[in-house]
């Protein structure tokens, strides 16, 4: 645990190397460097978990070790690049570091990480709850989320994507590209997500079936499938929305809504459709359907308005 825990620190800085390398359309570049920590990761952990040659067989703690290892030198990778690359050179500007600067990075991120804390936790005790109905219908969601959380991370990119997108032309100037970038991402997010949904709603017991041999379990896993997949749909709506909006430095309003989609208003609706409604764990996904649908429409409408014709007449370059 204190190794995987210190695996941390690496792990952040890489990821604002690789926020760096993204925002100056080198997304290959982070992608490279964080690619390159797990191909490290995956000789360095059978070495330390089972020992090799001279290494000694640490079990766990090898695992913890060596993710510490590989995240630390793929950082250094990174940062030898940043420091010697010709085509940084026009980024390492010395400069003192300012307050304001790092105050206004603090007042933008700070609800996006209180955002991520409160959507981890809402699925923990998501989970805890499908606990309730016994370890197959545990076992039914734990498949059911990892392949739903595999198919996540094209809408979640698309989401970082739109993000810098948005916050490029911004900068330039460009405002009238804002919309268009927006509808782009939230098409594309939706049409993958959708597309997931059918395959996982009509054919959720054949890839049930492909992870586990248990009938129950592939039972429970499908009923669980056809409602998460939808879930997952109006989550990659929110998702989409949220970056764009990311872009233009709103972060704290999608992140209240995003909160109070998942806590107030989520995980009630699930627990009410899975016990007093009687469909079981996937009410509890059903609740998240209708929760960050809602959520959704709600962020399409504030991007709306901050995209407005007055809005962008306030920013720079839009009296243009």
């Amino acid at each position: 645990a204190p190794a995987m825990s210190l695996a941390m620190i690496p792990f952040s800085v890489l990821t604002v190397f690789k926020a760096t390398f993204e925002a100056v359309d080198r997304p290959w570049l982070g992608a490279g460097f964080a690619f390159l920590a797990v191909v490290i990761n995956i000789p360095l952990n059978y070495a330390l978990i089972w020992g090799l040659g001279p290494l000694p067989m640490l079990g766990l703690t090898g695992a913890g070790i060596a993710s510490f290892a590989a995240e630390t030198l793929a950082l250094v990778a990174a940062w030898a690049y940043w420091r010697q690359a010709r085509s940084m050179r026009r980024l390492r500007l010395k400069r003192d570091l300012s307050g304001a600067e790092i105050a206004s990075v603090a007042r933008e991120g700070a609800p996006l990480g209180l955002m991520y804390v409160a959507e981890t936790g809402a699925m923990a005790v998501a989970t805890l709850m499908i606990g309730t109905f016994g370890a197959v219908a545990l076992a039914g969601n734990q498949v059911a989320m990892s392949v739903g959380g595999l198919l996540y991370m094209v809408p979640l990119g698309i989401a970082g994507a739109v993000a810098i997108r948005v916050a490029q032309e911004r900068g330039a100037g460009n405002l009238q590209a804002l919309r268009p970038i927006t509808w782009a991402a939230l098409g594309m997010g939706t049409v993958w997500l959708a597309g997931a949904a059918a395959v996982l709603g009509f054919h959720g017991a054949t890839i049930a079936g492909w992870i586990t041999a248990e009938p129950e379990v592939i039972a429970v896993a499908a009923t669980i499938f056809f409602v998460f997949a939808f879930s997952q749909v109006m989550d990659g709506v929110q998702s989409t929305m949220t970056g764009a909006l990311r872009g233009l430095s709103d972060t704290a309003f999608p992140a209240t809504v995003s909160m109070i989609a998942y806590w107030v208003l989520g995980l009630p609706l699930g627990w009410v459709l899975a016990h007093p409604v009687g469909m079981g764990p996937a009410g509890i996904w059903a609740g998240f359907v209708i929760a960050l649908g809602l959520a959704g429409l709600v962020l399409v409408g504030r991007f709306l308005r901050q995209t407005g014709p007055a809005r962008l007449a306030a920013m720079p370059g839009g009296e243009t």
